[in-house]
């Protein structure tokens, strides 16, 4: 991990599990690693853990370009709320300076997470890159 600036910007770290239909008996191809985890510090953890992309914005248009991106490539199984409002309301907090946590199943059974993390933290300490 290196330094950056103190230039506020985000990370974005994403993870997706395995295609599993909720509700349905996942088999033996599913592991624990692979499961929704129950907590949401549990789910932290492990996309501090294991995500498989990592990205920097360094500004809101592109935090908020890799987000609507996810919903287009994931398109979210639950209708409620509408992706439209899950946008707004993810661009209303960064425009804010704050930060952005998703936890869903994609229509093809997927769960998907996506959080965008602001850097510098608001609890202190510098930037820390990825």
């Amino acid at each position: 991990m290196t330094s950056e600036p103190s230039t506020p910007h985000w990370h974005g770290y994403a993870w997706n599990g395995p295609r599993c239909r909720p509700g349905s008996d996942p088999g033996p191809r599913v592991t624990p690693e692979d499961a929704q985890p129950l907590d949401i510090e549990a789910q932290l953890k492990r996309i501090a853990e294991t995500a498989t992309v990592f990205t920097t914005h360094r500004t809101v248009d592109d935090a908020y370009a890799w987000l609507e991106a996810t919903l287009q490539q994931y398109p979210r199984a639950a209708r409620t709320p509408l992706p439209r409002d899950v946008l707004a309301d993810a661009r209303a907090r960064l425009e804010r300076g704050g930060e952005v946590d998703w936890f869903y199943y994609s229509l093809d059974g997927r769960y998907v997470t996506r959080t965008l993390d602001i850097c510098p933290s608001t609890h202190g300490g510098g930037c820390q890159q990825p």
